[in-house]
């Protein structure tokens, strides 16, 4: 299997894990303060994270080989990953699921200006359309949630805004480092160590913004949407996502990540009966269109630069072949004897 589609495979697995977030997330805050359900959203998700990255790794002191390999890129991955994974919980609980969703994927634009910026790339005609696309369709999303009026019941918020905008920068600039990483260290360089890190940090962060909000929670659901969420959905689906940026530009990330502003919302309307807008209805199919389109243009593209170096390799075999067989027999002879 080629690299390139490893990743793609990965990343796709991990974004549909994670595509129920916000719906988890707006569940369980119907019992706890929001900065309460963020500290233990990110207590599971550490407690998950940190044991499978060590077996992933193969054991402490591997996973200490590749924190030294991977050198000043787990560092600066560790606090870009906590604010990441602390903005976008909040802002589920502060903003509209919908406008939460198409802030945070704007990571394309983001994704793509610090490819551009950082490794030098040269993207694609179909991406740069892809992402204009995209960035199109987050644009109506948000003004169809702001056009219902009532937008969740009043819940949307600026502050609820900023955070999920802060949160998709935070998640574009994680995935950029995990390819430097990749790049600068080889392939073989597991980024797992950073994310599990990165969750810890996240623990402690929240921590101090809930250290006057604490309190027991008695409420058995609650504990439920937040184990499943901060297990399987945030603690697995990350994991996909890391290792699948070893293999795929940080754009191409971004666009899949895309998905989840498509699945997001029709989550949150199958849980809790939240009704999208017409606008987010037409931007997801739009974007499932885009990508389906990209990916399947990526694919013929992958598939003519095989075939174009595959081509002057056959040609000079077939020209060789024709020469052995045409040769005369008495030349090689006379130059066998001098």
């Amino acid at each position: 299997m080629e690299h390139r589609t490893k990743g793609l495979i990965y990343m796709t697995i991990g974004v549909i894990m994670l595509s129920p977030d916000s719906l988890l997330v707006r569940l369980a805050d119907r019992t706890a303060s929001p900065y309460t359900l963020v500290l233990w959203r990110q207590v599971f998700v550490a407690a998950t994270q940190i044991p499978a990255s060590i077996m992933y790794c193969g054991g402490w002191r591997k996973t200490i080989a590749q924190v030294k390999k991977s050198g000043v890129y787990f560092w600066a991955s560790i606090p870009v990953q906590a604010a990441g994974a602390i903005c976008i919980a909040l802002a589920f609980t502060m903003t509209s699921a919908a406008n939460a969703l198409v802030l945070f994927y704007l990571q394309p634009l983001w994704a793509a200006i610090g490819s551009v910026l950082y490794f030098k790339d040269t993207l694609p005609k179909r991406t740069i359309f892809a992402i204009v696309v995209g960035i199109a369709a987050a644009v109506a999303v948000f003004f169809g949630a702001r056009s219902k009026g009532d937008d969740d019941g009043g819940k949307a918020s600026t502050i609820g805004d900023i955070l999920a905008l802060v949160g998709g920068v935070a998640y574009a600039t994680y995935f950029m480092i995990c390819r430097a990483c990749a790049l600068s260290a080889g392939p073989s360089v597991e980024m797992l160590p950073a994310s599990a890190a990165g969750m810890a940090l996240s623990v402690f962060v929240s921590l101090i913004l809930a250290k006057d909000e604490l309190v027991a929670i008695e409420d058995d659901v609650f504990w439920l949407w937040v184990a499943i969420n901060g297990v399987i959905v945030i603690g697995i689906s990350v994991m996909w996502m890391t290792v699948a940026m070893k293999y795929i530009l940080p754009p191409e990330s971004a666009l899949i990540g895309l998905l989840e502003l498509a699945l997001g919302p029709i989550w949150v309307f199958a849980g809790i009966g939240e009704v999208p807008s017409v606008l987010t209805i037409v931007a997801a199919i739009a974007l499932l269109v885009m990508l389906a389109g990209h990916e399947y243009l990526g694919l013929m593209e992958s598939k003519k630069k095989n075939q174009s170096t595959m081509a002057p390799i056959l040609a000079t075999s077939k020209d060789d072949l024709e020469a052995l067989i045409n040769a005369d027999p008495a030349e090689e002879r006379d130059d066998s004897s001098t």
